[in-house]
């Protein structure tokens, strides 16, 4: 996230701002490896079910959402000139 921030800035942006996308963990792993699940059914299943994982997590271990914060599925980017 910083270095985006530092790209940003060298390159003339001032109002930047940076927001993690996805919801923890188990959310990237499902990205990374819902294309070996064999069907739509199948995946929209474990979808939710990692969904879900995420969400209980996020709620009770401050440890996970630290490690959210550092480990996001990507980010998200507004900046303007």
């Amino acid at each position: 996230k910083s270095a985006l921030e530092k790209i940003a800035q060298e390159s003339g942006f001032r109002e930047i701002r940076i927001e993690e996308i996805g919801f923890g963990l188990f959310s990237l792993m499902f990205q990374i490896t819902s294309g070996a699940v064999p069907t739509h059914v199948l995946r929209q299943v474990l979808k939710k079910i990692c969904i879900g994982i995420d969400i209980i997590l996020l709620s009770v271990s401050k440890k996970y959402r630290t490690l959210n914060k550092r480990i996001p599925l990507g980010y998200f980017v507004v900046a303007t000139k």
